[in-house]
């Protein structure tokens, strides 16, 4: 029975090793609802868990589950990372898209007929060029498919923006 025992020790300490660095994905910012749900489905945590009850004590009860899913839990804290910086660079694009204004001054022609340009068009042009880059390297993001609908709607104003002001 001390052999037993022992192996039974062993095994939890073994289990607490390998789910240690699981635990350190599963703490930050990075998760979102749908992120906690997917982990919480992956290691058969009971339904009455939730984000906001949850407690140290479930991860432990689940800890042979977390171990047995360690490479979803990894991939699931990789995809809650890159979706971060997916966030993030289309709340840039909205905030620029939201705050930028065409500074105007009157030009008058030869014709005497005053005609309006945009003043720092050069500079603007540049912006649309350099948003227009970032969402191509959004599209290259393994996690890009879940953004898709809103990189477009980005991608096809910057293409009018573009297209106009040239």
């Amino acid at each position: 029975e001390p052999d037993t025992v022992k192996r039974l020790l062993n095994k939890a300490i073994e289990n607490f090793k390998e789910a240690w660095p699981l635990f350190k994905i599963c703490v930050g910012e990075a998760f979102e609802k749908e992120h906690w749900r997917a982990l919480f489905y992956m290691i058969d945590l009971p339904k009455t868990v939730t984000v906001e009850n949850l407690k140290f004590i479930n991860f432990l009860d689940a800890i042979e589950n977390m171990v047995a899913k360690s490479s979803e839990i990894k991939d699931l804290g990789a995809r809650a990372q890159g979706e971060v910086s997916l966030r993030e660079a289309i709340q840039e694009l909205r905030a620029w898209c939201d705050q930028t204004e065409f500074a105007l001054t009157d030009y008058v022609g030869a014709n005497k007929r005053t005609v309006p340009l945009i003043k720092e068009w050069k500079d603007l042009m540049n912006q649309v060029s350099d948003n227009q880059s970032l969402l191509i390297s959004l599209k290259e993001s393994r996690f890009f498919s879940r953004f898709s609908d809103q990189v477009d709607q980005f991608e096809s104003k910057l293409s009018g923006i573009d297209e106009y002001l040239q």
